[in-house]
């Protein structure tokens, strides 16, 4: 007994510690509860005006946000603005919306998300919308947003006085999202949700903030169930390094087509997709997305109409506003000087002008020197230039004028649009004398593009193009296609490949083509790349042993820059055939005439000629096809670079970014070339083809 003694007062030290963790537990839990039970909102302080901003999304963002859209009045564009986004949240669809740099269209994009999930019906406290993503360009970009809408959640008064079943249980978390988690009234959780990316208000109303390159996996699981997104708002969704790279442009609208606009539930119907943005450059993500007929499109300019007498702003008071000595102190008495003329002007500077919003100035920095928004829009077009101004403010980039003299000659997509005819893929119109074909040869796959053309007027239509072998999927890339050359022909190696599909190619498209009226036309000249290092000599044998031998073309493009001489005044051997841009070379080593292209000169004449009105002589026309169907042929054509130079001479030197696919356009530019060698050889005089 007497040696058990210890052993039981272990037990027994044992026994009160359990109890005294199990006392403590029981404590803390009770206080964690107690602190964890934030008890009953207040009552709301005027239900009449809350009824009135559930309702009114003008009225929310004027009452509800005075610090930011609610500081001066909207301007129509605004209002009109305001208005489709209404309608969107409220029955769906997809509008994209230009609005000019500025205009407060992120800040408003924000608080539109926050009005769409907060309660509406008063019975029910249901939103209008459950599920909210709003995307934007970039992560930071993202957090911004959420950290703004989040601070008006906890911070603003009127908030909270009008909702207080929606802010009192936030502003109850202290500054701690992890309190959210255990929350409750009374024993009821709040079902508060407050993490960096994602909100779900005690409601239900879910808000998501994200980066477009993080759109995966946009779900929530709630009770069972799985919700997915029935709104969504994107804003700015490219910057301006992409919105000049073509490949990153046609990445994120194939993002927007394929996934975003996929985001939904397919029993709820169309999601709703309210897209803001401002043009940055020619044939960016909105400008393509503007073509789009699945897209309800609205345009806003910062000058809807210039003044009167715009020779005052551009003359007079630009040379005031830009004469200074180049020291902080000479711009600021260079601002004062320009404001002062515009003072004693105003009446004629002003007369005839309208702008979209009154308050589109620096009226809260007298630094700025600026009293208007009509000044403030020629401060940015005198400081900033023309095309920041057409992009920025205007919603519309720079357009070809169709004059070589100036500095772009590239169109957009819009021109190219409208040179699409409503003549059949196939059918060749009944004006045309001749059809060119140019293939473009790479390892996966051959590109081509069928061009008829008329040899006295120098018209021309694209009749079909495609590639070998042909693709299921509308867009495509080179790199990552799915149907390759070798895949067709798994017997041979590449090499044997591409000169079999080159053969093939060739016997496909050479049959007679419908012409307007009943009768035919075969195909007077293909025109193949030989330029590639590795197929060049292997090309030209199949060219010389091929039974079409006499109306085939090896072709090399140069560019030839304004620093070289052009092709006209190069030394010519005997037998030598030249014209504008091109020059026809009988090669001895490969009994194979070449054709050697300025691919410079007729990069230039193709966008020349699509900016041609198409009843005009020398205009180019594609066949048939809505936008979507031509998506691809115009992405080719619009991917390179254009820069206007002038050395010896002036041309316009065009490039192809990193990655940039061109191989329609090169396609296109071989058959301009080719029409112009068979008009030279027709006529016996320099060719109609030409700039």
């Amino acid at each position: 007994m007497f040696g058990n003694k210890p052993n039981d007062e272990r037990q027994a030290a044992a026994t009160r510690e359990e109890k005294e963790r199990a006392r403590k537990a029981t404590f803390a839990r009770t206080r964690r509860a107690s602190a964890s039970n934030i008890g009953p909102p207040p009552p709301c302080a005027d239900p009449k005006r809350r009824d009135r901003l559930a309702n009114d999304l003008v009225a929310w963002h004027v009452e509800a946000f005075k610090h930011t859209t609610g500081l001066k009045p909207f301007g129509a564009g605004q209002l009109e603005s305001i208005a489709y986004s209404r309608d969107v949240i409220d029955r769906g669809g997809r509008v994209l919306k230009l609005e000019f740099r500025g205009a407060g269209k992120t800040c408003r994009a924000a608080q539109e998300a926050l009005w769409a999930i907060m309660p509406n019906d008063p019975a029910t406290g249901r939103p209008r919308r459950q599920f909210v993503v709003i995307f934007a360009s970039e992560t930071g970009k993202a957090a911004q947003i959420m950290e703004g809408l989040k601070t008006e959640l906890m911070e603003n008064p009127l908030l909270a006085e009008l909702w207080p079943e929606i802010c009192h249980p936030i502003v109850a978390m202290e500054g701690r999202p992890q309190r959210a988690t255990a929350q409750h009234i009374n024993g009821t959780p709040t079902g508060l949700i407050w993490r960096a990316d994602k909100i779900r208000l005690p409601n239900g109303g879910l808000l998501m903030v994200r980066s477009i390159t993080n759109a995966n996996g946009i779900q929530h699981r709630s009770k069972g169930q799985t919700l997915r997104p029935d709104l969504v708002l994107l804003d700015d969704l490219q910057t301006y390094e992409g919105a000049r790279n073509k490949n990153t442009v046609r990445k994120l609208q194939k993002l927007i087509t394929q996934g975003i606009c996929r985001l939904g539930n397919h029993a709820a119907g169309d999601l709703a997709i309210i897209k803001t943005a401002t043009v940055m450059d020619v044939d960016d993500l909105p400008e393509r997305l503007a073509v789009d007929p699945s897209w309800l499109t609205i345009r806003y300019k910062m000058l809807i109409r210039p003044p009167t007498n715009e020779t005052l702003w551009l003359v007079d008071y630009a040379k005031l506003r830009r004469t200074h000595d180049n020291t902080p102190e000479g711009k600021e008495k260079a601002k004062r000087r320009a404001l002062r003329f515009y003072k004693r002007n105003r009446r004629k500077m002003d007369a005839g002008a309208v702008v979209a919003w009154q308050y589109c100035y620096a009226w809260n920095n007298p630094a700025a020197h600026e009293i208007s928004a009509l000044q403030h829009a020629y401060n940015i077009l005198i400081d900033d230039g023309q095309e920041a101004f057409d992009c920025e403010c205007q919603n519309a980039p720079p357009q070809n004028t169709g004059d070589l003299t100036s500095e772009t000659v590239k169109t957009n997509r819009d021109q190219m649009q409208a040179a699409v005819v409503e003549i059949a893929r196939g059918l060749v119109p009944l004006e045309m004398q001749r059809l060119v074909f140019y293939i473009d040869v790479h390892k996966n796959l051959l590109f081509y593009v069928g061009t008829a053309c008329n040899l006295d007027t120098g018209s021309a239509h694209v009749t079909t193009y495609g590639t070998w072998p042909p693709q299921k999927a509308r867009s495509y890339h080179l790199d990552t296609v799915d149907a390759t050359i070798p895949a067709a022909f798994p017997s041979l190696n590449w090499r044997a490949a591409v000169e079999r599909a080159v053969g093939q190619l060739i016997g496909e498209l050479n049959r007679e083509y419908p012409v307007q009226g009943g009768a035919t036309l075969r195909p007077a000249r293909f025109l193949i790349d030989c330029n590639w290092g590795p197929m060049a000599a292997r090309l030209k044998r199949a060219l010389r042993n091929h039974p079409l031998a006499a109306n085939l073309l090896a072709c090399h493009g140069i560019g030839i820059t304004a620093k070289k001489r052009p092709i006209e005044d190069w030394k010519h051997a005997p037998g030598d055939e030249f014209g504008d841009g091109w020059l026809k070379k009988r090669q001895t080593k490969s009994a194979v005439t070449t054709l050697l292209i300025d691919t410079n000169h007729y990069k230039t004449a193709a966008h020349l000629a699509i900016a041609t009105a198409n009843e005009v002589e020398g205009a180019l026309t594609f066949h048939a096809g809505d936008p979507l169907a031509h998506q691809l042929f115009f992405d080719h054509l619009l991917t390179e670079n254009e820069k206007r130079t002038t050395a010896d001479r002036t041309v316009h030197e065009w490039t192809n970014p990193k990655n940039g696919q061109n191989h329609f356009f090169d396609c296109l530019t071989g058959t301009l070339a080719g029409a112009a060698e068979l008009g030279t050889a027709k006529t016996t005089r320099r060719a109609r083809f030409k700039l």
